[in-house]
């Protein structure tokens, strides 16, 4: 008699000796954390000024403000400046079939930004950053209002965090001095 389990044994042998090799390459001198203390870009980021128009743009200004200082405010002497443009298109995607009205809407709002240096004027880096955020209609004008606004307020946390893990990790790739 013979046992199934006698032909697997050696392929999981086999298995774990070359899962171990695979991980022994995976060192930490290779390795830096984006926000860490050694990884320069959380002092960087300290040091950016951001402006923008409308609410949309001051929405995303006050999440990277937050995000770059860790609920600090704004850097006293700014070394960078961020300029964000933003654009807001809203699309019906849903209609009522018997009130031939529009109920379901996505927002989709993009934002283009440039991070200057304030000393020279010199253009760093430039992105663009986009989100979408879905929203439904009623008949209710005060919740409507409010669902435009929440999902303007979703897609501007999302894109302030694009922007602000792209300047990071720029940061990190060019260190500054």
């Amino acid at each position: 008699m013979s046992s199934p389990d006698r032909g697997l044994r050696p392929l999981a042998v086999a298995g774990l000796l070359v899962a171990g090799l695979a991980l022994s390459g995976c060192t930490t001198t290779g390795i830096r954390p984006l926000y860490g203390s050694s990884g320069g870009a959380t002092t960087a980021l300290q040091d950016v000024d951001v402006s923008t128009k409308g609410r949309i743009g001051q929405q995303i200004r006050n999440d990277l403000v937050f995000g770059f200082s860790g609920g600090a405010g704004e850097p006293v002497k700014p070394r960078w400046r961020l300029e964000i443009a933003t654009t807001d298109v809203d699309t019906a995607v849903g209609v009522d079939r018997y009130a031939n009205l529009a109920t379901g809407h996505i927002d989709q709002i993009s934002a283009n930004w440039v991070l200057t240096e304030v000393g020279t004027g010199r253009t760093l880096v430039t992105g663009t950053s986009f989100a979408n955020a879905a929203y439904d209609y009623s008949q209710q004008r005060f919740a409507d209002v409010r669902a435009k606004r929440d999902a303007e307020n979703r897609a501007a946390q999302a894109i302030a965090l694009d922007i602000r893990t792209k300047i990071a990790v720029w940061f990190a790739e060019h260190p500054a001095p």
